[in-house]
C-alpha cells in the first residue's frame, strides 16, 4: 500500500500522473498546454522529492498566471516498491487509472503527461470516452486485448466513476505485464457496454501524427523526442511558460 498526499480535484480537469523523469521532461509543456486551453488540470508525482514538489508548486504559479480562473491540484504517493525495472514500467502507465479511481469526484479526462493540449476540452455528453481500435494482428491473446483501448486519452463521466474502480480493481488483480492498462480498460468496458453510452475517440480528437485541428497532440514512443512538429511545438509550450521572476517584478 501508498500513502497518498497532496490534494485531488473537485470538478472536471484533464489527469496526468508521472514519476520525477517525466515530470522534469514534459510536465512545463503539458501544465501550459493545459493552461492555454483553459482547462482546469490534476498533476500527480510517484513518489515526489521535495524538489518535485517545489518544481510542482512552480508549474502551479505559472499554470496560475496563464490561467487565473483555472484550478491547478497537485498530488503524489509515498510508495515502498519491490519490483523489476520491467514491472515499474508497467506501474508507471497504470498509475494514472490506480489514483483518479480514489480521487477524482467528478468527470475527468486521464491523458498522458508527454501530451500537448492544442485546444480547449469541453466535458463529453457520455458516461465514457474511449479510443477503441482493431487489436494487433498476429499477437497473442494478452496482447490482442491490450491493444483494443488507445490509453492516451480517456474520458469518464462524473456518473460512470465506477467504471475506473473496476479497472483499477483489474489492474490490483493482475502481475504487472506491459498492456495490463490497456487490458484493464477494454475487459471492463465490454462488461458494461450494455449500461453505458459512449463517446468513440478517434484520430480527430487524439493524434500522434500531430496534424493540425485535433485537441490533442500524443507523443507516442520515440515521437516525443524525434518528430520535428511534435518538438517544436513542444518547445513553443516552454516559451510560453512565464518568466516568474518579471510577473513578480511588474
Amino acid at each position: 500500500m501508498y500513502k497518498f498526499l497532496g490534494e485531488s480535484p473537485s470538478s472536471f480537469c484533464l489527469f496526468a500522473s508521472c514519476d520525477s523523469k517525466y515530470l522534469h521532461e514534459h510536465a512545463r509543456a503539458y501544465i501550459t498546454s493545459c493552461a492555454l486551453a483553459q482547462n482546469d488540470v490534476h498533476l500527480h508525482i510517484i513518489n515526489a522529492s521535495d524538489k518535485d514538489w517545489v518544481y510542482a508548486q512552480t508549474l502551479r504559479i505559472g499554470y496560475n498566471i496563464l490561467y487565473p480562473k483555472g484550478k491547478m491540484t497537485i498530488s503524489s504517493e509515498i510508495n515502498e516498491f519491490k519490483l523489476s525495472s520491467e514491472q515499474m514500467r508497467t506501474y508507471y502507465a497504470c498509475n494514472r487509472f490506480l489514483i483518479a479511481s480514489q480521487i477524482v469526484s467528478d468527470s475527468v479526462l486521464i491523458t498522458d503527461i508527454d501530451c500537448l493540449i492544442i485546444s480547449h476540452i469541453e466535458p463529453f455528453n457520455t458516461h465514457l470516452g474511449l479510443f477503441l481500435r482493431d487489436p494487433l494482428p498476429g499477437v497473442n491473446s494478452w496482447e490482442s486485448q491490450g491493444t483494443k483501448v488507445a490509453a492516451g486519452a480517456v474520458y469518464c463521466s462524473k456518473e460512470a466513476l465506477q467504471y475506473l474502480k473496476l479497472v483499477s480493481e483489474v489492474i490490483r488483480n493482475n502481475e504487472l505485464n506491459w498492456f495490463l492498462d490497456q487490458a484493464a480498460l477494454s475487459i471492463i468496458y465490454e462488461q458494461i457496454k450494455d449500461q453505458v453510452t459512449l463517446t468513440k475517440i478517434d484520430s480527430d480528437f487524439m493524434d500522434w501524427e500531430f496534424v493540425p485541428g485535433t485537441k490533442i497532440w500524443t507523443g507516442k514512443g520515440s515521437r516525443k523526442y524525434d518528430n520535428p512538429i511534435y518538438v517544436e511545438m513542444k518547445k513553443t509550450f516552454n516559451l510560453k511558460f512565464p518568466n516568474l521572476r518579471e510577473a513578480y517584478w511588474k
